[in-house]
Parts: structure tokens; C-alpha cells; sequence
């Protein structure tokens, strides 16, 4: 026999709720988040008529910018809802997805920096 005493926990004790209600609201900011992040991306890509400094964006510019957007909000997602909703996803699967949408974002992000640096490097 164990010479600890019983703990005597409800079905829903107060730390399972609070770690559900953490878990919940975690996944609900990163996927408003990743879904900001495409959306955005989407209508970099696809609006000729875009506000502000993005007016004055070449045509290769607009398009790193709107995939880098793009994939960073699909790997913010696949991070943060996706790996716990569709928790048995071979983990192999899932570091693959994570390794190539770093990889679209990071050269997004440097060729985006050498053209504006070197306009004649792009």
C-alpha cells in the first residue's frame, strides 16, 4: 500500500477546467491570428489597389510579401490548433509541414529585403 493519502478528484476539478480554458483561448487567439495573417496575405496577392506603403510595391514584391504572409499564417495555425486538435498526426508529417513553411517564409523574407537593398538584384 502507498503511504500517500487519496486525493479525491472530481471529474472536472479546478485545474482541468482552468487548463481547458487556457488551452481554448490559446487555440482561439492563434487561429484568429493565422486567419488574419492569410487573409491578408490573400489580398496583398490578389488587389492591384493596395493603401498605404504597399501601393508602391512592385509586382515580385507584392507577391513574397502575400505568400510570406500566406505561409506564416498557415504554420502559426498548424502550430498552435491544428497539432492539438489532430493530436495522432505522425509527428514526422507535422515537423515536414512546419521545416517547409519556415522555408517559404524565410525566403520570402530575404529575396523581399534584397530587392528593396539591391533593386537590381530581384
Amino acid at each position: 500500500m502507498s503511504s500517500l493519502p487519496q486525493q479525491h478528484n472530481p471529474i472536472l476539478g479546478v485545474q482541468t477546467v482552468r487548463a481547458w480554458f487556457k488551452a481554448g483561448c490559446m487555440m482561439f487567439g492563434a487561429g484568429v491570428w493565422g486567419l488574419s495573417l492569410s487573409v491578408v496575405g490573400l489580398w496583398v496577392l490578389a488587389d492591384p489597389m493596395l493603401p498605404g506603403f504597399l501601393a508602391g510595391l512592385s509586382e515580385i514584391e507584392r507577391i513574397l510579401v502575400g505568400v510570406g504572409m500566406m505561409a506564416g499564417g498557415q504554420l502559426i495555425f498548424l502550430m498552435f490548433v491544428a497539432e492539438r486538435v489532430f493530436a495522432r498526426t505522425p509527428r514526422v508529417v507535422t515537423l515536414a509541414s512546419q521545416w517547409v513553411l519556415s522555408l517559404v517564409g524565410l525566403v520570402c523574407f530575404v529575396v523581399f529585403v534584397s530587392a528593396r537593398f539591391f533593386p537590381g538584384g530581384a
